[in-house]
Order: structure tokens, then sequence, then C-alpha cells
């Protein structure tokens, strides 16, 4: 299932065009649980500052919007959940995103990720997009 870029409105999308002209975009996943969904698609990705009850993993690395360019990483914050008990496909699903963002001096990226993605039971390999206009 895939669907187009989420939240975007006019203005946003021209932010994010320019901002791509001077810094360059890249790609990485977002994981979150199935009943976030509904909100990402509807108002796309979003940084909470007070903690919002919409924010679901907390701030380990800072405030932002939390990607990975690992897979596994993503998967690990996009628990299964119960989808359509009556599909044809499945009635077990989890939802990542693939996002795009802006290579900007203000977002924070781990160096090289270790063996293993999880350091003390904390994935190593992230980025933290602090600004909501960096990424769709």
């Amino acid at each position: 299932f895939v669907v187009g870029k989420t939240g975007s409105d006019g203005e946003r999308a021209a932010r994010f065009e320019a901002l791509a002209k001077t810094h360059g975009v890249r790609k990485a996943y977002h994981g979150s649980k199935p009943e976030k969904w509904f909100s990402i698609i509807s108002s796309g990705l979003r940084v909470f500052k007070d903690r919002d009850v919409l924010q679901s993993n907390g701030s380990a690395f800072g405030e932002g919007i939390y990607l990975t360019d690992t897979l596994e990483v993503a998967q690990s914050f996009a628990p299964v959940g119960d989808g359509f008990p009556s599909s044809s496909r499945t009635s077990r699903f989890r939802c990542v995103a693939v996002c795009e963002y802006i290579d900007s001096p203000l977002v924070h990226r781990t160096k090289k990720p270790p063996a293993s993605f999880l350091v003390d039971g904390l994935p190593h390999n992230y980025i933290v997009v602090p600004d909501e206009d960096y990424v769709e």
C-alpha cells in the first residue's frame, strides 16, 4: 500500500522545494503504530515540543521527527497491528513510510552504525529532523 506525499500544503511544499535546492534531499524511513497513521497522513509528520499525546516514543535524542536509513530500525517502531479481518491479503500489518528530508546541518545523523542496530536497547542508526518543514 503506497500513499503519496502527506501533509503538504502549497506554502509548505514551496518551502521544502526551496530548502531542497539549497541543501539537497535524502530519503529515510519512519515507523509508527498503525493507530498514528490517520494523523500522519492527514497532517504530515509533526514536531511536538510539549510532549503531546500524539508523540509515541519521546525524544531520547532531542526534539524532532525521528527517521532512519535502516528499514529494521523503522520496523522496530512500527508494531504489527490489527487490520481488516475479512481482507483477502492479511488481517495484520505494520506501517513504515519512506520520507524525504532536507540534508541540512540542522539535521542530526548518527555516524556509521555498529553491526547491531540496537545499542543499550536504543536504535543507533537514527536521524532527528528538528523542523517539520524539512520532511515530506
